[in-house]
């Protein structure tokens, strides 16, 4: 049994991030993260993985990666990664507001109606 995180790089992610690895550790479980591939350097050329290992690495959680394959939604990942591991929890960061309303988007939602398992969000603000 484990917490699973997505993780892509963004602020959101990193929000998630910090909210897995406090359930982990309080649940004194192990920590899944699912790498999305489409991760991309941010705008000062920085690997967008830099903050997620600065978190790991300042934890004595038990931690896999896993990276997404190509041509699979994300969403369609977490869910048979979920299952197939049974794991506890999924940690996903949202995005949030658009144009002052909450709004899902299709990944974020798929995961939520059909996650095997209980999903936590996370929100950078």
């Amino acid at each position: 049994m484990a917490v699973l995180l997505t993780y892509c790089g963004t602020e959101e992610s990193n929000a998630a991030a910090n909210a897995a690895i406090a359930v982990a550790s309080k649940m004194r479980t192990s920590l899944l993260v699912l790498l999305s591939e489409d991760e991309q350097l941010g705008p000062d050329n920085r690997d967008p993985e830099g903050p997620l290992w600065e978190m790991l690495g300042a934890t004595d959680i038990p931690f896999e990666i896993h990276r997404s394959g190509p041509g699979e939604q994300i969403s369609e990942q977490v869910i048979k990664l979920a299952t197939e591991l049974e794991c506890e929890l999924v940690v996903l960061g949202l995005v949030g507001k658009v144009g002052g309303n909450w709004t899902l988007g299709p990944q974020a939602q798929n995961i939520l109606l059909n996650s095997p398992c209980p999903v936590l969000t996370a929100t950078a603000n």
